[in-house]
């Protein structure tokens, strides 16, 4: 039996700089085009759960990080 497991944020961050790369990096269409698929469904996955994220100056995408108010 296969067990599922949830999706986390960081998981879809990691993809989503992986097709991110591939897109720059590759010369096959078909690769590209799989990967900009790939890019755009984890950009809307994280859209539509409003995780907010950004990409860096270096171009990494990144979860914003959650500042924890200070008393």
């Amino acid at each position: 039996m296969v067990q599922k497991r949830q999706i986390l944020p960081a998981d879809v961050i990691d993809v989503l700089n992986r097709s991110y790369q591939t897109t720059r990096e590759s010369s096959s269409r078909e690769t590209v085009d799989a990967a900009q698929k790939a890019f755009n469904n984890c950009i809307n996955w994280l859209r539509d759960r409003k995780i907010p994220f950004h990409q860096t100056p270096k171009g990494e995408w990144v979860l914003d990080e959650q500042k924890e108010e200070v008393e």
